[in-house]
């Protein structure tokens, strides 16, 4: 049975936030639990047990959430229950957010859920980026840091995709321009 492309995003994402998770646990707990090569359920686990101990002071709060959120995707995957898009992109999203708070890099933490890239335009064809932008004003109009975030996490969700890249701005950066434009030349109003 061949792997959906939901199910590989959300694969690849844990995958590639284990070592970051390796190393941070190691960092701040001196030991790991007590599988010599824990997986990913190990590994979140133990920042849940040792929650108020250790880390409760080190990273904010939504951090547990994510973690408890993270549990749940990987028992989804392990158990072989299926992912919609929707459901893929949020838990890469969720990598993400929980790769940020340990201080992992972004772009190796958690790669890019390619299968979960929307098409509004016609086959073979990219969300616009005004789009996105567009419907993500429309939800949190009056949270200017909220719109920049989720604009981001579209990118590297691969909802929306940037031609080229080669102004080397974050997505964040780019997401403010972006807005700043919308609101410049009024296609957001």
């Amino acid at each position: 049975m061949t792997e959906s492309p939901e199910r590989a995003s959300v694969r690849r994402s844990l995958d590639g936030l284990k070592p970051y998770l390796t190393a941070f646990i190691s960092q701040n707990a001196g030991t790991l639990p007590a599988d010599e090569q824990p997986d990913i359920a190990a590994l979140l686990k133990s920042l849940l047990e040792d929650w108020d101990r250790l880390y409760s002071k080190r990273l904010p709060r939504a951090a547990r959430s994510y973690v408890h959120e993270l549990l749940d995707v990987r028992n989804r995957w392990a158990h072989e229950q299926p992912f919609s898009s929707a459901d893929a992109t949020r838990a890469v999203d969720t990598v993400q957010q929980l790769a940020t708070a340990i201080g992992a890099p972004m772009s190796k933490a958690a790669p890019a859920a390619s299968v979960t890239r929307q098409r509004s335009t016609g086959p073979g064809k990219w969300s616009g980026q005004r789009a996105i932008m567009r419907e993500i004003y429309a939800q949190y109009r009056n949270n200017e840091p909220r719109i920049i975030s989720e604009y981001a996490a579209a990118e590297r969700a691969g909802r929306v995709h940037r031609k080229g890249q080669k102004s080397g701005h974050s997505p964040e950066d780019y997401a403010k321009a972006l807005l700043a434009d919308g609101l410049r030349k009024r296609w957001l109003k």
